[in-house]
């Protein structure tokens, strides 16, 4: 693949989430590497404030039975994006995100809370955090860390006499006051109101979290095949990936769209793969193959790896759920490699992912502080840890065998279901 300059770094350091679907307690998500020197390709040290350094995991892979809380992760991380970028325009509209753990009377109505630690544009430290219920936000407050002490830039305060709008107060240079609904985010109103120069930035920072569900996954978006058109290194690395993928494809071409390839809707390109054809085994001439009549794993690979070319050139954060969905498992292992690669990701993409995939749950592809398990207690809530907390596992620990000997739980506990099969002893003929 071709590669791009390098550009700041901006990733997610910690994420701490409470309250929210199956994670009752507070749980925390960290990318800060522990201490170990092993694979140090899946590593990047940062720089904050241009003083401090910090060692930060380039990907993160999350197992667990079904329902044990493996997507509700990355849920937690899209509702705390789009509350930011959802605009509110009336203060009695109820907060849709709200969604607490629900099988304990006490946290049901109790507040959930959302807190992002991260490198910003500007390469500073920040952490975002807020609390909300259904009605509205309680607490928020933003701080970053310019000369590795601590400031705030906004903090949400109430104002008693106010019933519809909630003033608050941001102490930056000079305080400001600005009002917002009741339910509405103060970091929203940076980002599509009130701009600033420090706080409008962090704004655009959270547009850098990018969410794929291989198992919904849409072909009709024209977005692929629109810079796959218009871009060179777009369109030279994505068929160099399309080759890599052993699909027996030359080529992606982009072509008018033809009445009889729906796949892509009514969008007027559309992708198609060069073939060869043959007459008595010696190629004759080549068929350009709409991709409405290629495989679902073709699709998949040409919309999800034109996602994750796009992450690696912008430093972007990609969170994708059921990573193996329709895809052979070396396919998978390469799309995670290119994130490990200091060659193809150098501007600090973070690739965060689900999957059933034992294959995967590999030392020579993850550090064990990269490998995250979740499962329900018998309160339905779940619990969500590293194999880094294992005193007893080293890097060179075979983490398949382990996983599937139930060493680090997080199995499903599936036995034969005890069926009673009442036996008619009449014939067919009644007798």
């Amino acid at each position: 693949m071709y590669k791009f300059a390098q550009q700041a770094r901006k990733m997610i350091l910690e994420f701490t989430v409470k309250n929210f679907g199956s994670i009752k307690e507070e749980t925390t998500f960290s990318f800060v590497a522990e201490p170990s020197k092993s694979k140090s390709q899946n590593i990047f040290e940062a720089t904050i404030a241009k003083e401090e350094k910090v060692r930060v995991l380039t990907s993160a892979v999350i197992y667990g039975p079904n329902a044990s809380g493996k997507t509700t992760i990355l849920k937690a991380f899209r509702v705390f994006q789009s509350m930011i970028k959802d605009r509110v325009t009336d203060a009695g509209d109820e907060i849709s995100q709200y969604n607490p753990f629900l099988f304990d009377e006490k946290t049901k109505q109790k507040p959930t809370i959302f807190s992002l630690s991260f490198i910003g544009l500007d390469e500073i430290k920040y952490i975002y955090s807020f609390s909300y219920n259904s009605k509205e936000i309680l607490s928020e407050v933003l701080e970053y860390f310019p000369k590795g002490s601590k400031a705030i830039l906004l903090e949400r305060k109430r104002e008693e006499s106010s019933n519809d709008e909630l003033i608050h107060t941001g102490a930056i240079q000079h305080k400001s006051i600005v009002r917002v609904f009741k339910n509405k985010l103060l970091m929203s109103a940076f980002g599509q109101d009130y701009p600033h120069e420090i706080i409008s930035n962090v704004y655009v920072y959270f547009n850098k979290l990018k969410f794929k569900n291989i198992s919904s996954l849409s072909f009709k978006t024209k977005k692929n095949s629109e810079l796959f058109s218009n871009d060179q290194w777009f369109r030279a690395s994505l068929n160099e990936l399309i080759k890599i993928g052993d699909l027996k494809i030359n080529e992606v071409v982009i072509k008018e769209n033809s009445l009889e390839d729906n796949l892509y809707g009514s969008n007027r390109i559309a992708p198609h793969g060069i073939h060869d054809v043959y007459s008595n085994g010696q190629k004759v001439n080549t068929l350009a193959l709409p991709f409405s009549l290629e495989s679902k794993g073709t699709n998949i690979l040409f919309e999800l790896g034109g996602n994750i070319l796009e992450a690696l050139r912008k430093g972007e954060i990609l969170f994708i759920d059921e990573i193996e969905t329709s895809l052979h498992p070396n396919l998978c292992k390469l799309m995670i490699d290119v994130f490990h690669s200091p060659e193809y990701n150098p501007n600090g993409a973070q690739l965060i992912f689900t999957t059933h995939n034992i294959s995967l749950l590999n030392n020579t592809i993850f550090r064990k502080d990269q490998i995250w398990l979740c499962q329900k207690d018998n309160y339905g809530a779940t619990d969500f840890y590293s194999i880094q907390d294992f005193k007893d596992v080293r890097e060179d620990t075979p983490f398949d065998r382990w996983y599937l000997a139930g060493k680090f739980g997080a199995l499903p506990r599936i036995t034969l279901p005890e069926i009673s099969i009442k036996q008619n002893n009449t014939d067919q003929d009644g007798r």
